[in-house]
């Protein structure tokens, strides 16, 4: 009897072994299981842009290499540049330091910067400009000796900044996680120095800041990044506001066009900025800065991206709702929250939560500039009564204040607030 006692506990220990053994085994199949991507996910994969080693010309090597000395052709360098990132992040994925190898080649074929009194009066032009048209105007004319100088010796990069901006075919392509992307400090400092020639010129300002405009307008057109969507808005609107002050001078009236459907969408902004998190869940997977154990036992690439993706659908389906549908869709258009914490693909799942985007504040970015826009055109057309404005089909309401003319945004204050803009739609009447 004894026996059999201890025979059925040795069966009872044993079928408990085996139990958790066959558990054990399908946790880790589990914990390692990687999802197909998604439908969503693949419609955001763009890969044309992609690393491909032939690539000898692209319009985003020019903007690459834009800082080249007068004498190197900014497709060079920006083309190596290019090559190199890619080269070092194909070559040893494990190895971070390598990510930084710099053969000097790059800093000897670009230009030496601005001098720390540049800086300072080109910090001070920005801070001008973003108060106001006439501070910026009366600050150009203090400093006009020293503008003309630093004109004259930026001449061939300003006019490497109209080619580019002449390109009808540019697409921002991506470059790997760590890599060194273009100097849109220097790009912007550019295009201030592109709206201070503008005010030192003799002929019209008002027809030479309307062209500018357009110009940049239709580059907008093209498959932008983010920050250069935002980077080329802010200077639109800046124009807006100059040529209006211009206007008072020259008693010229002019007619802006507006943002079509696709620049007022982040659809393609959106592409390349998931692009680039597309090849971080994927480097990570190699990554050294993680222990291989918990890269194999708690990361997940494509499941990591599935969970970014959906997020990013979102905002894009939000850029394309149109206007009047914008108030009632941005307080029920939210991406689905994430749990705190999840076994499988723990790691996947806190990089998931630190990508969540807020792009609310770009989506009413393009609006608030396509208001000021029709704000514009409507002071210039002499069209400024309020009740007629307002028997619009698109729901905007006008309104003065402050001697100028402006449109409410479609959103409470307090969410107004929260978006901390710097820009409205107001322009002076």
């Amino acid at each position: 009897m004894r026996g059999w006692s201890k025979n059925r506990l040795w069966l009872w220990s044993l079928g408990i072994l085996v139990g958790i053994a066959i558990l054990l085994v399908f946790t880790a199949k589990w914990l390692r299981t990687d999802q197909p991507l998604t439908d969503t996910a693949k419609k955001f994969i763009q890969p044309d842009l992609i690393y491909r080693a032939n690539v000898q010309q692209h319009s985003y090597f020019y903007l690459l290499g834009i800082t080249a000395k007068d004498e190197v052709h900014p497709q060079a360098l920006g083309r190596y540049r290019y090559h190199r990132e890619w080269a070092n992040y194909i070559q040893d994925q494990n190895a971070a330091e390598n990510l930084q190898i710099d053969s000097g080649l790059s800093r000897k074929l670009s230009r030496a910067g601005f001098s720390e009194q540049e800086k300072e009066l080109l910090e001070n032009l920005q801070m001008r400009l973003a108060n106001s048209a006439e501070q910026f105007s009366a600050l150009v004319l203090e400093h006009k000796k020293s503008l003309h100088a630093l004109l004259e010796r930026e001449r061939i990069p300003l006019q490497r900044f109209s080619d580019l901006l002449e390109h009808q075919d540019y697409i921002s392509l991506v470059i790997p996680p760590q890599a060194v992307g273009p100097d849109y400090r220097y790009i912007q400092n550019l295009q201030l120095l592109k709206l201070a020639h503008i005010q030192l010129d003799s002929g019209s300002k008002v027809q030479d800041y309307a062209q500018q405009f357009h110009q940049v307008l239709d580059f907008s057109r093209n498959r932008l990044s983010l920050v250069e969507k935002m980077l080329l808005q802010n200077w639109l609107s800046q124009m807006i506001d100059l040529i209006r002050i211009e206007q008072k001078n020259e008693s010229n009236p002019v007619m802006l066009n507006n943002l079509d459907s696709d620049q007022l969408g982040l659809k393609a902004s959106l592409q390349n900025e998931l692009m680039g998190h597309y090849l971080l869940t994927q480097y990570l997977a190699h990554a050294s800065e993680i222990s291989p154990v918990q890269l194999k036992w708690l990361y997940l690439p494509n499941t990591t991206f599935n969970a970014i993706a959906a997020q990013y659908e979102v905002y894009w389906m939000l850029s394309e709702t149109p206007y009047v549908e914008l108030q009632e869709r941005f307080t029920t258009s939210e991406p689905s929250s994430l749990s705190k914490w999840r076994l499988k693909n723990a790691i996947g799942h806190v990089l998931a939560q630190i990508s969540k985007p807020n792009f609310e504040k770009y989506i009413v970015m393009n609006h608030v500039l396509s208001n000021k826009i029709m704000t514009f055109n409507a002071v210039n057309s002499g069209s400024i009564e309020i009740e007629l404005l307002n028997q619009n089909a698109a729901g905007r309401r006008y309104f003065q204040q402050d001697g100028k003319l402006c449109i409410a945004l479609p959103f409470s204050q307090q969410k107004l607030s929260e978006l901390n803009l710097k820009q409205d739609s107001c322009v002076k009447i």
